[in-house]
């Protein structure tokens, strides 16, 4: 997704509880690791990447992988060194060819992937998790060769609590009534998919995403932060045929992947 909001709420709810004045040094893992993985540019033709992911060990399936996939996306485009093909092209392709993205990937499956998506390298990762640490490591494949060109390391500290906080990340209650509205229910390829939007709560990280109709609730395809807005109007971009939702989400990541209202569509 973007970027997304504070690591720290989502370590709380995900992995183990981190005091507020940690956020800062956890988001500040991911710069770091964009901007050695970057180094490697000069060995790269075109300068091309696709991010395939973290595997957090001994939690497979753990969706904080998701999270820091997106967010070490989004600082290697800010880092602006190299070019990132986009998630939803990486996953069609895949997809195309059979290959799972639950696939976890070594140097000669990531060169696999990396050739599928002509593309110079493949950044693969791990997180690994144990009583009071929390190490990130990334590597950047080449593509031709298998060969590692940089891996970066980096690592954050738990600092002890008496108490966790996860009291003060819990999703605000609220009785707002959310409300979705598009112009139509079926469109065409061609057309963009403008919804409407109001009765969210107002905080800055709502998001409402559009995503395939099948897709479990934890899922999301295009999506936009609403920025404290509680109405307004976003354009989605033109999707292929198939049968698609519109969900809404309060307060990520605290809300979690609760969907709080949601319409179909059917672009055809």
């Amino acid at each position: 997704m973007k970027e997304l909001p504070t690591l720290l709420a989502l370590f709380c709810l995900f992995l183990f509880p981190l005091c507020a004045e940690e956020a800062k040094d956890v988001d500040a893992a991911f710069p770091a690791m964009a901007k050695r993985l970057s180094a490697a540019e000069s060995r790269l033709p075109k300068k091309t990447i696709a991010v395939y992911g973290f595997e957090v060990i001994g939690r497979p399936g753990d969706s904080y992988a998701q999270y820091a996939t997106e967010k070490l996306t989004h600082e290697l485009v800010s880092f602006g060194k190299l070019l990132v093909i986009e998630r939803s092209r990486l996953e069609e392709i895949l997809k195309e060819q059979n290959f799972s993205l639950s696939v976890l990937a070594d140097a000669s499956t990531a060169a696999r992937i990396g050739k599928l998506l002509a593309v110079d390298a493949v950044v693969i990762g791990t997180i690994r998790v144990t009583p009071g640490r929390t190490e990130f490591i990334a590597r950047i494949i080449q593509s031709e060769t298998g060969i590692i060109l940089a891996s970066a390391d980096e690592y954050v500290l738990e600092e002890k609590k008496n108490s966790p906080v996860t009291e003060t990340t819990a999703a605000p209650k609220t009785e707002t009534e959310v409300t979705l509205n598009t112009s139509k229910t079926r469109f065409k390829p061609t057309e963009p998919i403008v919804v409407d939007f109001s009765g969210m709560p107002g905080n800055e990280y709502d998001w409402i995403t559009l995503v395939k109709a099948d897709q479990a609730d934890d899922t999301y395809g295009e999506w936009f932060y609403t920025a404290g807005g509680k109405s307004g109007t976003h354009e989605f971009a033109a999707k292929n045929a198939g049968e698609y939702e519109v969900r809404a989400y309060f307060d990520w990541p605290a809300g979690g992947y609760e969907v709080k209202q949601r319409i179909k569509i059917t672009v055809k």
